[in-house]
């Protein structure tokens, strides 16, 4: 019958799935870990990969990251570090201190500020 048969060929269906999973060129954590190292890279990162390169942005970021090191949920971990990674060592800041603040015309931030509290009164949701 023809359950019998798909269980007598399950361990050669298994190998050909083991076999073409090895080939898909994935890397194995210990030579992942050797690619890393062969491109120079490092982990904790260097004062000078910080991005920008001045001591109240690394010491903003090492805290993050030695937050980030403390989380259980292995998903939220891996999120964390994917996030602080971008924001400390890969994405460029427009201002020395990261987001500068500026100090806007007074009657501006009224005008601002009165359609805020407009908008939010209107709003029936």
């Amino acid at each position: 019958s023809q359950p019998t048969w798909i269980i007598m060929r399950l361990p050669i269906i298994l190998i050909q799935l083991l076999a073409i999973h090895q080939s898909s060129g994935q890397l194995n954590e210990d030579d992942r870990v050797d690619e890393y190292h062969a491109r120079n890279h490092h982990w904790p990162p260097l004062p000078s990969d910080y991005t920008p390169q001045n001591a109240g942005w690394r010491s903003i970021f090492e805290r993050r990251f030695q937050q980030t090191a403390q989380l259980n949920d292995i998903g939220a971990k891996y999120n964390a570090y994917m996030s602080t990674v971008h924001s400390a060592l890969l994405a460029p800041n427009f201002t020395e201190f990261g987001w500068g603040l500026a100090r806007a015309p007074s009657d501006l931030v009224e005008a601002l500020l009165t359609d805020l509290k407009r908008g939010l009164a209107s709003d029936s949701t």
